[in-house]
């Protein structure tokens, strides 16, 4: 009884207009803050090093080693102006995501107020700028910050499309946009199920479904064509048929061969409670309410139809939740937007804010990924810079390192992983790589400077570095792993 009269003395939680606006305001330079924080505080990995030295190498009129214009140029090319702006900072991919991550609030807020209204497109709002999931996985330098903001473009464009009058340049729009986000990503191919479902539960139109089809193949093919052109006048047939995705039906059938590639299956569950919490409890609202409002079902198709995609993969990757969090904070706030009471949905969402600042903090006190540290990474350019003429190349697959310090890698090899995979094949290997046995030669006959860590050792096992001693080692704990770079020379050092 004293709950129940304590209830009905609650005010009414209705926000006056201005209110929102400051609100919203707080909650874009909460965003703005903590995208920043964690831009700056988590340490790099692999992939992001990669991309950065791809990203300068393209900029420099060349092109490096590699699948990664086959595979995600569009945030390459991304990065690549985020380079030229910051004249090749370290941070450069990680500022072009982070912008990308508050600028998919705008698609995002949109395709929820045209789905349902404005209180549940603020809900999505807050949800997105303040979760986790964008503010952990999009600012590190990866290709699912890009990919997302396109995909949710994309739905917003279609959905508007067919429910406005004239909407065909909107369907045009989404076609452009779902190429832009294929080709940043390929698990962006599962938007294609909410676009299909959005169309069958949202319109109110009486055009046929050829009608949509057509602006919407237009748009896709105005940009996929002269990417296919591009990957063919550099790859030939194989460039072509990697753009495409074909060739990832080879990964899953050759599991067996990815063992050491792969993560842990409990690692990866124990990461996703810790940063994934809200998520997980926005699923279970969405279950709740997905029979009460079947408009939930549109994106709840998006998340299940990366849950059968990722079943199939054979990898355990924890960075693979980046590409469930828009789907799943879309489908939860029109969840959460369909319960009856604004009281009941401001409670909710207080704690899920509640539950992400636990996350947040979980992985500020300890990093879920990273293998390279800032520091250990300026030291060691540093030394290269003082001590490595820029014109010698020094051989390393922890690129990141003589990306900073301006020297280049043999070949431009910035993607060597390649080499330890049995389920790619030779013909492929060819096309995107040098030859192994150039490798060897190079580093035997020309190579006087090597940069070893954890990544290098393990590409390159065959590789003897007899003829070289260490002249400097750099601690490198990220707070994930110890990886100390160690850099040898054949000079006297």
């Amino acid at each position: 009884m004293p709950l129940l009269r304590l209830r009905q003395h609650l005010p009414q939680l209705q926000l006056p207009r201005y209110r929102i606006k400051y609100l919203g305001l707080l909650a874009i330079g909460l965003s703005i803050f903590l995208h920043a924080f964690f831009a700056w505080h988590q340490p790099f990995t692999n992939d992001e090093g990669a991309y950065l030295y791809d990203a300068r190498t393209i900029l420099e009129g060349k092109v490096s080693a590699g699948d990664v214009l086959t595979k995600a140029p569009v945030p390459i090319l991304l990065f690549t102006v985020g380079e030229a702006v910051t004249h090749k900072s370290v941070f450069a991919a990680r500022i072009v995501n982070s912008i990308a991550s508050i600028i998919t609030v705008v698609p995002l807020f949109l395709l929820l107020q045209l789905v349902m209204n404005k209180r549940t497109a603020y809900i999505g709002a807050v949800l997105w700028l303040l979760g986790p999931g964008s503010i952990i996985f999009y600012t590190i330098g990866h290709t699912q910050a890009v990919a997302s903001l396109f995909a949710v473009t994309c739905l917003y464009f279609f959905v508007r499309g067919f429910r406005v009058k004239s909407g065909m340049t909107s369907i045009f729009l989404a076609g452009v946009c779902f190429a832009l986000a294929y080709m940043s990503r390929k698990t962006a191919i599962a938007v294609s199920v909410p676009l299909m479902l959005s169309w069958v539960v949202l319109r109110n139109t009486k055009d046929g479904l050829w009608s949509i089809i057509k602006p919407f193949l237009l748009g896709v093919i105005s940009i996929v064509i002269p990417w296919v052109i591009w990957m063919y006048v550099l790859y030939g047939s194989s460039g072509v048929w990697h753009a495409l995705g074909t060739g990832y039906g080879d990964i899953v059938v050759h599991s067996q061969s990815i063992t050491p590639w792969a993560g842990s299956a409990d690692r990866m569950f124990a990461e996703s409670v810790r940063m994934g919490l809200m998520y997980g409890a926005l699923l279970a609202v969405i279950c709740i309410t997905v029979l009460r409002n079947h408009r939930v079902l549109i994106d709840a198709s998006w998340v299940a139809t990366l849950g059968i995609l990722y079943w199939l993969w054979p990898t355990h990757l924890v960075e693979y939740l980046a590409d469930f969090i828009p789907p799943i904070v879309l489908a939860g706030s029109v969840a959460l937007g369909s319960l009856h009471g604004v009281r009941k949905q401001y409670i909710l969402v207080g704690i899920l804010l509640c539950i992400s600042a636990w996350s947040l903090h979980s992985v500020y006190i300890r990093p879920w990924t990273g293998m390279f540290a800032r520091t250990a990474v300026e030291e060691s350019a540093n030394f290269l810079q003082e001590h490595v003429p820029l014109a010698e190349e020094v051989f390393t697959a922890a690129v990141i390192v003589p990306y900073l310090s301006g020297h280049h890698v043999p070949f431009d090899l910035s993607h060597p992983q390649w080499y330890r995979y049995a389920f790619i094949s030779e013909k492929d290997k060819d096309t995107f790589l040098p030859p192994y046995s150039a490798v060897e030669k190079i580093v035997d006959q020309q190579v006087s400077w090597v940069l070893r860590d954890q990544l290098t050792d393990y590409v390159y096992p065959d590789i003897s570095f007899g003829a070289f001693q260490e002249s400097m080692r750099f601690p490198n704990n990220t707070g994930y792993r110890q990886n100390p770079l160690r850099v040898y020379s054949k000079y006297e050092y």
